[in-house]
């Protein structure tokens, strides 16, 4: 497992949590054997095939989501953060960072729709991304388990409702609600974030800070600064929250619920500045 974590560290700058080590060395080996492969042959494999590489990624990442996860995030978004981008005049750009299999992304167009009303106004402005090439493919197709609803998040069901299609265990999400979102595969670590053009209003970066360590996060959060309006809010989960720290952006709290915004926004003064 040394090697293996070695290489998604070298290749991918990501570092697998504790919890997820068992999974990980399990699909390894089951690889292994399924193939008839050595290490070496391994690793040649995932030089020269992407899906053997989007195969690792998906086993090395936890990838644990459901719709409007963290409910209080979504309330500001309908409640606080459309309203201030509206009333600047624009269809602010929101970008689900690291979006896994799409709950989020899907939430957050969800959303929109629900404060604007026109899909038309939101089309191109809600980008979802992951590294995981699996997970978004499974955000293409737009099936998903009952289970990616939970009590956290009930207050935003009904909105989901016009959207979805039941079938016994699963539902599927209305193509006109998929199509409006730009999907891209983005390491946050490596790559740039040029595929997202121009400047981004509402980051959704939840979680995923566990995957790298201290110093790379502080790179991470230099290249999410450069990327937000000026008046641009990003959204923690809580795991980052205690282990935030960046020279460009001010950690903010409104209602219990965290945020950050560049240190020179002129977002409202309602919410609470943190030291």
């Amino acid at each position: 497992m040394r090697e293996i974590s070695r290489h998604l560290e070298e290749r991918h700058a990501l570092v697998v949590p504790e919890t997820n080590q068992s999974r990980l060395s399990q699909f390894v080996a089951q690889r292994l054997r399924d193939h008839s492969w050595t290490m070496e042959g391994y690793f040649m494999q995932l030089a020269i095939d992407p899906r053997e590489t989007a195969l690792l990624l998906d086993a090395a990442t936890i990838g644990e989501t459901y719709f409007f996860r963290d409910e209080s995030h979504f309330s500001l978004l309908l409640e606080e953060f459309l309203p201030f981008f509206s009333r600047l005049g624009r269809v602010p750009r929101a970008w689900s960072a690291a979006t896994s299999t799409g709950e989020e992304a899907l939430s957050i167009a969800v959303v929109y729709a629900q404060f604007f009303g026109s899909l038309e106004k939101i089309g191109g402005e809600v980008w979802a991304s992951d590294i995981n090439a699996i997970s978004l493919d499974c955000l293409r197709e737009g099936t998903y388990r009952n289970r990616s609803l939970r009590d956290d998040g009930r207050r935003f069901h009904a909105s989901l409702e016009p959207w979805i299609t039941r079938e016994e265990q699963q539902f599927k999400v209305d193509l006109r609600l998929r199509s409006l979102l730009e999907i891209r595969t983005i390491n946050l670590m490596s790559d740039s974030f040029d595929a997202v053009p121009g400047q981004v209003d509402i980051l959704f970066l939840k979680n995923m800070m566990i995957y790298f360590p201290l110093d790379r996060r502080k790179s991470i959060y230099r290249k999410l600064s450069s990327k937000l309006s000026p008046e641009g809010i990003l959204v923690l989960g809580k795991s980052e929250v205690p282990f935030f720290e960046s020279p460009d952006m001010a950690l903010m709290e409104r209602r219990g619920t965290f945020f950050c915004v560049p240190k020179t926004s002129s977002f409202p003064a309602f919410a609470k500045r943190l030291p």
